[in-house]
């Protein structure tokens, strides 16, 4: 989803500045609409998907260990929620480090089906 959200945004950036080049002006930011063709794409809300794809990238960038375990299926959905939820009320740095190496141990047998 990430992905895709970036691929709309280059490409998108490419139009504008073509556009540019030719005297005109875009009207619209690139990747302005990548949630909503998700969204479609999947028959979802896109106000679903903006979250979705913010929590994401908050996810990539600030634990990044959070998301891998995310990915491998190590912690659910609700959990990776509630990890940048957390991540958005924290302001130092050292915390957010603190919580990305913290959360995943503890949150994995929480998690675990065979646990």
């Amino acid at each position: 989803m990430v992905q895709l959200a970036d691929a709309r945004k280059s490409a998108d950036q490419r139009r504008s500045h073509d556009l540019e080049i030719e005297g005109a002006s875009p009207r619209y930011k690139p990747g302005e609409f990548a949630a909503m063709e998700i969204a479609l794409a999947l028959t979802a809300s896109t106000p679903t998907e903006h979250q979705q794809i913010a929590r994401a990238r908050r996810l990539q960038a600030k634990a990044p260990d959070a998301w891998d375990a995310w990915i491998a299926g190590d912690i659910n959905e609700a959990k990776a929620h509630q990890i940048s939820h957390a991540l958005r009320k924290l302001e130092r740095a050292d915390s957010k480090r603190m919580l990305n190496l913290d959360v995943v141990v503890a949150a994995r047998p929480l998690t675990d089906p065979a646990g």
